[in-house]
């Protein structure tokens, strides 16, 4: 699951208090791990792809008015959704609507970010769609994690 998707679901299910960050990353329950500057499918209007940072902001402070929304993102240093994608965004993760217009595919790219026990305690692990075997992620913003294809 990507992050996109995984935030919908999240939202969909009322649970977005199970979506926390720890340290670079946010963790959705025990389920999903991603870095938090990782660029989501969705595309704005301007036609730039959101990090997870932002639509987490976003999505648990949207009741906000715009102001005050720009001003706290501001002061967490948080980019901002704009005006324009505020509503559609919302519907989106909230799963009144398909927007496949605004969606992109995911970069960092058909992979799965899974938290798994193992005897060293909780690590994430990404599997990679399709492909074989086992390896580091070389990626720069998911190098901690370690892809597998279970």
């Amino acid at each position: 699951m990507d992050p996109l998707s995984a935030l919908r679901d999240f939202t969909i299910r009322g649970e977005l208090d199970k979506i926390v960050r720890f340290g670079d990353e946010f963790r959705f329950g025990s389920d999903y791990a991603f870095p938090c500057t990782a660029e989501t499918a969705y595309r704005s209007k301007q036609g730039n792809l959101y990090t997870l940072e932002t639509l987490v902001f976003y999505v648990k402070n949207h009741q906000l008015k715009h102001t005050e929304y720009i001003q706290s993102a501001r002061t967490q240093q948080i980019p901002s959704v704009t005006f324009i994608d505020r509503k559609p965004l919302l519907e989106y993760l909230q799963g009144k609507v398909s927007l496949e217009g605004h969606l992109a595919p995911w970069e960092v790219a058909g992979s799965v970010c899974n938290l798994q026990q193992n005897h060293r305690g909780e690590e994430a692990y990404c599997r990679k769609k399709g492909g074989g075997g086992s390896r580091q992620w070389d990626h720069p913003l998911v190098s901690s994690f370690r892809l597998s294809e279970s």
